[in-house]
């Protein structure tokens, strides 16, 4: 089952980022309070690492790739097309906020509701 081969990505980066001594945020143990409760199995692709953080939260790009289950060099490729924001470098290494994760994400989503109006308009104006 490929959800299978996605988790078990994501525990070889975890465990990765383990042995470089890099903070990566685990989800919840199911039965908590709040989204942790629901089954999430299903739902392939649900991030929810990146709203439970602290917006002061410095995430490295390796926690980063664990958080979306992908590989660093996708992290990289992403900020090279602007669907994240360009990190900074701390102690050699790129890093963001939560903060700035989320508030880039937030733009580029008002930005592409803009973009739908636009479109939209137009094609209202082509009907007979």
């Amino acid at each position: 089952m490929e959800h299978h081969a996605v988790l078990a990505d994501d525990a070889r980066a975890a465990e990765e980022a383990k042995q470089q001594d890099v903070w990566v945020p685990t989800p919840a143990p199911r039965g908590e309070a709040g989204l942790a409760s629901i089954d999430l199995q299903p739902l392939t692709g649900v991030v929810t690492d990146l709203g439970t953080l602290p917006p002061e939260a410095v995430i490295t790009e390796t926690a980063l790739s664990a958080m979306f289950g992908r590989h660093p060099c996708s992290i990289k490729r992403a900020v090279q097309r602007g669907e994240l924001p360009t990190p900074c470098r701390l102690f050699g290494k790129n890093v963001w906020t939560a903060a700035a994760l989320s508030r880039h994400l937030e733009e580029r989503q008002t930005a592409a509701a803009r973009e739908r109006q636009v479109i939209e308009r137009r094609l209202a104006g082509l009907k007979p």
